[in-house]
């Protein structure tokens, strides 16, 4: 985790945790007639604090258009808690059936009924860039408040943080 600055290291540790809770994320991939958005599973390693990853098909577009050192988007709310994260990164390949075992479940399985032999399956590495979280988790009491002040005031509420995290190379 060196490659966050000292100052903001409570800060990530406490979005990522938030990150690990969150079950279903949505990858943005930047295409030539647009963007395309997929819900993904995200898997987390202790050992490399500044990457997701994700079990994918090999093949195809859509990988092909992760790749290439093109910026992609990762998507994250949590409603219940009132979070949203967007991370922001660049994304590598690899079909290194060691490092794919790491994240595989019983999950993976419906996906993949081959198992570890699919010739398709594949990782997908996402190096953070940035990280931004929206935390609007509190009292609803001081939020109704809030948003009355504001509304007589003529102004927009203000409930909530945004953190924005920058990973050094």
């Amino acid at each position: 985790m060196n490659n966050v600055d000292s100052v903001e290291t409570e800060e990530f540790e406490k979005i990522l945790l938030k990150m690990k809770d969150i079950q279903v994320s949505f990858l943005n991939t930047q295409f030539e007639d647009g963007v395309i958005t997929r819900p993904m599973i995200a898997r987390f390693d202790e050992a490399d604090r500044t990457a997701m990853y994700f079990i994918s098909g090999g093949e195809g577009s859509q990988v092909d258009a992760m790749l290439n050192d093109k910026m992609v988007s990762v998507s994250m709310s949590d409603k219940s808690q009132k979070i949203y994260i967007v991370i922001k990164g660049k994304c590598t390949l690899t079909k290194s059936k060691a490092k794919i075992k790491l994240f595989w479940n019983s999950m993976t399985d419906l996906w993949f009924p081959k198992g570890l032999e699919n010739s398709d399956v594949s990782l997908i590495k996402m190096d953070f860039d940035t990280l931004e979280c929206w935390d609007s988790s509190g009292n609803l009491i001081i939020k109704a408040i809030d948003m009355l002040v504001a509304k007589i005031n003529k102004r927009p509420p203000e409930f909530g943080t945004k953190s924005t995290i920058h990973i050094k190379p």
